[in-house]
């Protein structure tokens, strides 16, 4: 956390003597697929990564209020919804994965969520969103999530885990920025594409999937030149 005062390291938080060395004997930080999202509000920070089995819920200072353990094996994405009233959380394994959704008035009271509990009986703190999907990147609309995951899909889902529709790009999804006024989707992926979606226009003769998206363009890096098609 940076400020005027200077930076704060707020995730991972190390006890003595857990510091990586490097070969000069210097300590240096040392995690695995870090992550993190701010609520919009800017209240509350959410950071995992592969080297725990929980994402931890901060307050806007950086202090501990809580933990939301993986429901898979590692924690690899986290999101809060367009309205602040949800916050989504991706745990992986390989190219599979688990993302929950617990609500934003749990996490106000410091909310603790067990790791690996979502299919035991009577669990009541959280949403199931998604049983399948290793999330890599998403973005929250008015009234659902798009997310992207390891084998190259892009799948619309509702805060109570309904599926609305997916689309499929190719490529493990790596980013994705939406317009203001949702209707324009830009998807970048790991095989060197971007890809500039029209939202709810209608399908292309190559679509797969039964999204009703059209593809305005992609741009291709390829050999040091990036090609439009």
């Amino acid at each position: 956390m940076i400020s005027q005062s200077g930076a704060k390291l707020i995730h991972p938080i190390y006890e003595d003597g857990q510091l990586y060395e490097d070969d000069d004997g210097n300590a240096a930080l040392y995690i695995d697929m870090a992550n993190a999202a701010l609520s919009n509000d800017n209240a509350l920070i959410v950071a995992g990564e592969q080297d725990t089995d929980e994402h931890v819920l901060m307050d806007s200072e950086g202090e501990r209020l809580g933990s939301i353990g993986a429901q898979s094996s590692y924690p690899h994405f986290c999101l809060f919804s367009a309205d602040d009233t949800q916050l989504i959380t991706n745990s992986c394994h390989f190219y599979n994965g688990v993302t929950i959704g617990v609500d934003r008035a749990a996490l106000k009271r410091g909310l603790e969520v067990e790791a690996y509990s979502y299919d035991e009986e009577g669990e009541k703190n959280f949403t199931l969103i998604d049983d399948a999907m290793r999330v890599y990147a998403g973005v929250a609309t008015q009234d659902f999530y798009i997310l992207g995951d390891a084998y190259g899909y892009i799948k619309a889902v509702g805060k109570d885990g309904r599926k609305i529709w997916r689309h499929y790009l190719g490529g493990t999804i790596k980013s994705m920025a939406l317009s203001e006024d949702g209707s324009v989707l830009f998807v970048g992926t790991y095989g060197g594409r971007l890809h500039k979606l029209r939202l709810g226009a209608g399908q292309d003769s190559h679509t797969i999937g039964n999204g009703n998206h059209k593809e305005e363009f992609r741009l291709i890096a390829y050999e040091d030149k990036i090609y439009r098609w």
